[in-house]
């Protein structure tokens, strides 16, 4: 994939725009926006773990001694808004526009729609695949499952007409510590998550953050004594774990399924890397 100028994305940049690409040609391609002020038109993304694989490139020539030697394209790479000024240069979007170190793109999103900042906001987040952190975190004797990356874009506005799914609520609650890599207390996270799921009602169907990890059991033991009649998909054994990609992946795939016909109402929940608990409630009217 390459840019206007001809010159190639790094994978994060290209993970972003393809799924951006793909959201707008949904709605019916850039016709879709052509009638919004592309002032009023947002990119809010977050990403756990940023442009790890040109960070680690610029890290190897410094290391030698030799910083002469990094490529301005690589630096301009490592910036952690590039791929979201990537996806606004090539679609002419001026609103507003960041990337999120972890932390939930939707509540930022929201925030901004609700306060007339914006009108549409592409919403959504990236992870990118890095053999050094797959090494890291499987070192830490917690996640074995396979990792791997993903990208997840949702289009949200404040016009009820223009959509098929509304976002009812939404948490973020701290963890204190991220459960991938440390083994938090499991009576301390199940008292957290009891608190978060209290102010749900009942979902048709609940997309958990679980991965094969320690933390499955606690949060399905949690989920399952609030929730009697819902049904559970650990959508994570088909995308495999993406890190910082999963939660939005889990929001869009509940976007999907209540779309299609699936169901009504969905919970959607991930962690980000700062272990935050992230819970999305969707429904249909």
């Amino acid at each position: 994939m390459y840019r206007a100028l001809g010159q190639p994305f790094e994978n994060k940049g290209s993970l972003g725009y393809q799924t951006s690409h793909e959201s707008l040609a949904s709605l019916g391609g850039s016709s879709s926006t052509a009638e919004l002020d592309k002032a009023r038109i947002g990119t809010i993304f977050a990403s756990s773990f940023g442009s790890l694989e040109s960070d680690l490139e610029i890290s190897d020539s410094l290391a030698p001694g030799k910083p002469d030697s990094i490529s301005p394209i690589l630096f301009s790479y490592s910036v952690a808004n590039a791929g979201v000024g990537q996806i606004c240069i090539l679609n002419g979007f001026t609103g507003f526009g960041t990337m999120l170190t972890a932390g939930d793109p939707l509540e930022y999103s929201s925030i901004l729609l609700s306060t007339g900042k914006a009108d549409v906001i592409f919403c959504g987040a990236i992870d990118e695949y890095n053999e050094d952190l797959d090494t890291a975190i499987k070192s830490c004797g917690i996640l074995q499952e396979n990792i791997s990356e993903g990208a997840a874009v949702l289009i949200l506005s404040a016009d009820a007409e223009k959509s098929y799914c509304r976002l009812t609520k939404f948490s973020s609650d701290s963890l204190s510590a991220y459960p991938y890599i440390h083994r938090i207390d499991k009576n301390d996270s199940a008292k957290v998550l009891s608190e978060i799921f209290s102010v749900y009602e009942e979902p048709e169907v609940i997309l958990p953050q679980c991965n094969g990890s320690y933390f499955d059991e606690v949060e399905k033991s949690v989920l399952e004594e609030k929730f009697k009649t819902a049904e559970l998909i650990d959508a994570k054994k088909y995308f495999g774990e993406t890190l910082g990609g999963g939660y939005m992946l889990n929001v869009s795939l509940g976007a999907a399924f209540i779309k299609s016909g699936r169901c009504k109402s969905l919970l959607a929940t991930g962690i980000d890397a700062h272990g935050n608990f992230l819970t999305a409630f969707l429904d249909s009217e």
